[in-house]
């Protein structure tokens, strides 16, 4: 939280790249919350999670993303599809805007690739049902993008 703080007081825009959580389970634990909470309220621009081997719940929390896992990228675990697949983001940023495209991955024989359209829709449908999200939310992860406005 100090080294939060104190690069963002520098002018970064820092976002913690955090391994942590429950492994095999879609739903942050209330740690990773409690710690993702913390860093946006240390001035994080965002927080993301790795671990758990799944993709876990999407937050936004006071205006600012939190991916809590983006699951597998390339791995050895073919014992279930949840373990076989993955989310990318692609971040674009200015001073006042943060633009995220979420990019579903499939991992075969530990090789990663990007989903076709069929199997990412079908992902970004699972995915959302991982947190509880308002319609505009839910609206804006269905279509793979968010936008952040980072002047709040």
């Amino acid at each position: 939280i100090a080294t939060i703080q104190h690069l963002t007081a520098q002018g970064y825009q820092v976002i913690p790249f955090v391994h942590w959580g429950v492994e095999y389970t879609h739903t942050p634990n209330d740690r990773q919350k409690q710690l993702a909470h913390s860093f946006i309220d240390a001035g994080a621009v965002a927080v993301i999670g790795h671990h758990p081997h799944v993709v876990q719940a999407y937050e936004n929390y006071q205006g600012r993303p939190i991916f809590y896992s983006l699951g597998n990228a390339v791995f050895d675990q073919y014992f279930s599809a949840s373990t076989q697949e993955g989310l990318s983001l692609a971040f674009i940023m200015d001073d006042q805007t943060l633009e995220i495209n979420l990019i579903p991955i499939s991992i075969a024989r530990s090789q990663m690739k990007l989903m076709d359209e069929a199997a990412a829709t079908a992902f970004l449908k699972r995915f959302v049902t991982f947190g509880k999200y308002s319609d505009e939310e839910k609206a804006a992860l269905l279509s793979g993008k968010l936008i952040i406005n980072l002047e709040l």
